[in-house]
């Protein structure tokens, strides 16, 4: 291979260089011939600058330059308007025209009226030359104009004239005119209206005095406005009576109620908590005072006693009395349900300003004091199959249902309704005679049972299972009872309702006849 400085190397470069500037020739050769097929029209051929001339460096910035360029530019022109002024003539000769036709009169001759004749004659000329120039020729229309009106209107301004000079005789004038049209109108008139003599008899005066037409309407606009403000207050008026609530305002507190007092009570929410502070206590010493009405008994205590406590509360830490109460009941054994006053509990755990429920006690029908019995003899029938330590302790004394309700109204509330008809005094009889009986009779099986459950030993006193099973079986059969044989008349929410009543009523006998086994036995709410 041929290195690039070889004869070789040179001799292709050289050929390639002249190939090269062939094709440069032959192409520049088409151009100059389609440049000669050109048009003839094409006449404009440019003048190309070769070399540029050269700007003479000044050595100022370019923003100085066009500055003084400007300014050369604004001289030269100032310059060319100067030379234009000074080759226009300034002198202009101010002729009069009414001197020359004073000359024209002069060199004509005559007298002064001819003189004026012709000048008339010529200044009309003039001015129907002048509107002849003015018309569009293409307007041909001509108004044909009345001459009297120019005469009319230049007696109108003659008139006027004449009435600012002679005011006096103009009046006099127009009084004679006005009663020469009122003689013409009494000739012509014959017709005479009846006037009214009151009318007829009022003086000039007295018509000056009358109101004008506008002070009439403008009164019986006032009026009219008066009317609708009257009754717009009468309705207001009456819609106030309406509204007879007037409510209560504090004196004392809005007295209190000013910056002042505001600022020196506090914020707010301090306010509400101080008032709601005070409220609870006042309704603490009202309950207080309510409950302690009864007790009448107040113990003597030494004074070297309380001493005595006040220094072992020292010594013990200076524990609260609600600690301290608390834990002595802790101490204390606990008793059973059967010696213990009954607790208001609904009373307790009701909120505080809060009124007392209005509780309505159930009066039972016929139809349905029948099924409460009947299910209660095929419970008594089946607890005295059982063996005697098992009836002791699952047979329940038939309980008045109406004296438990009625007791248990009375706690709450005093108030006595019923939900059902009256019942006849036959009837209640009938039922009050059944009611002893059988009353009597578990009072007896009760006896019974309490003298057998003494001669059986300690050890075969029934348990809180038994009892409890025993309870639940009652419950079971009870509420199998009720769903067999509910009435069709009974509503849903009423037979849940006595329901629970009567199994609260049968658990207050278990606690009463048997309080160690039913200890646990819960009290559902009505």
């Amino acid at each position: 291979m041929a290195s690039a400085g070889s004869p070789d190397a040179a001799q292709r470069s050289v050929v390639r260089g002249e190939q090269l500037f062939a094709k440069a020739k032959a192409l520049q050769a088409k151009l100059e011939e389609k440049r000669k097929e050109m048009p003839v029209a094409c006449t404009f051929k440019p003048q190309l600058v070769t070399k540029r001339a050269e700007t003479p460096k000044t050595g100022k910035s370019r923003f100085d330059r066009l500055y003084e360029a400007g300014v050369a530019s604004q001289n030269k022109l100032a310059e060319k308007r100067a030379e234009a002024e000074a080759a226009t003539p300034s002198f202009k000769p101010k002729l009069i025209a009414k001197s020359a036709d004073a000359a024209k009169t002069t060199r004509a001759g005559g007298n002064v009226f001819s003189s004026l004749y012709t000048r008339g004659v010529q200044q009309r000329m003039r001015q129907d030359e002048a509107v002849a120039a003015a018309a569009d020729p293409e307007t041909t229309f001509s108004p044909a104009t009345n001459a009297n009106k120019g005469k009319k209107v230049t007696k109108k301004v003659r008139g006027a004239r004449r009435r600012l000079y002679d005011a006096d005789k103009l009046k006099a004038k127009e009084a004679e005119l006005e009663a020469l049209r009122e003689a013409q109108l009494k000739e012509s008139c014959t017709f005479v209206p009846k006037t009214n003599a009151a009318a007829a008899s009022l003086s000039p005066a007295d018509k000056a005095k009358r109101t004008a037409v506008y002070d009439k309407l403008f009164a019986d606009a006032k009026k009219t406005e008066a009317k609708i403000a009257a009754a717009k207050a009468a309705a207001e008026a009456a819609e106030a009576a309406a509204l007879t609530f007037t409510p209560a305002i504090n004196r004392s507190g809005a007295k209190g109620s000013s910056p002042v007092s505001k600022a020196r009570a506090g914020a707010v929410g301090d306010r509400l908590f101080r008032s709601g502070v005070e409220s609870r206590a006042r309704r603490e010493e009202a309950s207080a005072a309510s409950g302690m009405e009864g007790c009448t008994f107040k113990p003597q205590i030494s004074k070297a006693s309380a001493e005595r406590a006040a220094k072992a509360r020292a010594s013990e830490g200076a524990a609260s009395v609600h600690d301290r109460l608390f834990q002595e009941a802790a101490a204390k054994p606990k008793r059973s349900d059967a010696g213990e006053p009954k607790i208001a509990w609904e009373t307790l755990l009701r909120p505080e300003g809060e009124a007392a429920p209005t509780v309505k006690p159930i009066q039972l029908t016929p139809g349905q004091q029948a099924k409460f019995d009947r299910l209660y003899r095929e419970h008594a029938e089946r607890a005295a199959k059982l063996p005697a330590s098992a009836s002791a302790s699952a047979f329940e004394p038939r309980p008045d249902w109406e004296l438990l309700l009625r007791d248990e109204s009375a706690s709450v509330s005093t108030e006595r309704a019923t939900t059902a008809g009256p019942v006849d005094e036959a009837t209640a009889a009938k039922r009050d005679a059944f009611y002893n009986r059988l009353f009597e009779e578990a009072k007896t099986r009760a006896a019974a049972a309490a003298e057998a459950d003494a001669a059986v030993p300690a050890k075969r006193t029934p348990s809180k299972a038994e009892a409890a099973k025993a309870v639940a079986a009652s419950d079971r059969l009870y509420k199998t009872e009720l769903k067999g044989h509910a009435a069709a008349d009974m509503e849903a929410a009423a037979a849940e309702a006595q329901a629970v009543m009567l199994r609260n009523c049968w658990h207050a006998t278990l606690r009463t006849e048997h309080p160690v086994a039913t200890m646990t036995v819960p009290v559902e709410a009505v």
